[in-house]
């Protein structure tokens, strides 16, 4: 899951560049689900919401955290 934190923290780090909103940021975490697999389950994915929640310049739905993981 490191890896996955390092990636959502260089796509923060380009929103924030760029001043993409959320829809960019949910094609891109789309991408992470392509490349890494399914990570619903997985015993980190409550601090993998949490640190994405904590980090995000918008809101994100309980549904949108859920879609991040399948």
């Amino acid at each position: 899951m490191a890896d996955v934190l390092e990636e959502l923290k260089m796509i923060f780090a380009e929103l924030e560049r760029s001043g993409g909103g959320k829809a960019v940021f949910l094609d891109r975490a789309a991408g992470l689900v392509g490349q890494y697999g399914r990570i619903a389950g997985h015993p980190d994915l409550g601090s993998i919401h949490a640190f994405i929640s904590e980090r995000a310049p918008f809101a994100l739905s309980d549904a949108e955290l859920v879609d991040l993981r399948s």
